[in-house]
Order: structure tokens, then sequence, then C-alpha cells
């Protein structure tokens, strides 16, 4: 587990980070605009690389309570149901941001997602990250700490 210890862009405010296979998970904020955004991004270490990836989902920090709300709601309902919506909530006109429990490559995860909704195309989007649900215990201090930092 490292708490704040890397520093993959300058203007990252990193409250937890943890490693994950090949991989660390980054929990941290960055600013657009002059606002203050939340952010859950896989990052990989690699030879001489060290930076960030596709992999991730960044949404207003006024959705975390309802984002750790949600999260902690899974832990707690114990069994897991493939394909269970736990949230879906409105990040601008046309984006959600959704949680869900998903099933792949044999182990199960929780997904975050945008999902769009326009007159061209409705449908999960490739914009998000699925962290394993062994690892939803620092899912939940991720967020909590993002949550307290807000």
């Amino acid at each position: 587990m490292m708490t704040g210890e890397a520093n993959y862009h300058d203007d990252w405010e990193i409250a937890y980070a943890y490693r994950d296979d090949d991989a660390v998970v980054v929990f941290f904020f960055d600013w657009y605009n002059g606002k203050k955004y939340a952010n859950l991004r896989r990052c990989i270490e690699k030879d001489e690389f060290r930076g960030p990836t596709k992999l991730g989902i960044k949404f207003a920090c006024s959705l975390l309570p309802e984002v750790l709300s949600a999260v902690t709601k899974i832990k707690a309902k114990g069994t897991l149901e493939v394909g269970y919506e736990v949230l879906r909530v409105q990040k601008n006109r046309t984006t959600f941001l959704t949680i869900r429990v998903e099933y792949y490559q044999g182990r199960f995860g929780i997904d975050f997602r945008n999902f769009m909704k326009t007159a061209r195309y409705t449908g999960y989007t490739k914009q998000g990250i699925r962290i394993g649900y062994e690892q939803i215990r620092h899912l939940i201090t991720g967020f909590q700490l993002l949550n307290d930092g807000s």
C-alpha cells in the first residue's frame, strides 16, 4: 500500500494509492477551468517509464458522497450480482457516471464507467476502470480520503 508517495503528474494532488498486479491505482484531485475533480486512474511503472494509462474515471467532487455510498453498499450487500448497477448519476447533460458489479476474465469486479445518452449514441463508453472486488477495501479507503479532502 502506498499513500501519496508517487508523483505521476505535477498537477495531481494524490490522496491514496495502492499496488494492484503490475500497476498502481491512484486516487487524486486535479483541476480543470478552476474546478476541482476527483479521479481514479491506473498508472504503470515499467522499466524507465512511469505514468498514467487511459484506464480511469474523472468526476466532480460533489459526487464523492454518492460514489462512496455506492461502493460501501456493494461491500455491505455481501453477495455479488453480475450486471447490478449500484449508481447512475448525471455528470453533465449527456454523460452519467455508473458503478456496476461485473464478472470479467474469471473474476468479479467493480466497474466505474461513463454512460452517454445522445441523439447519435446511447450506451457505455470506453472511459472507465474496472477494479477487482478483492480490492474493495482500497476503494473505500481511497474514496473516503478523497471525500475528506474535497
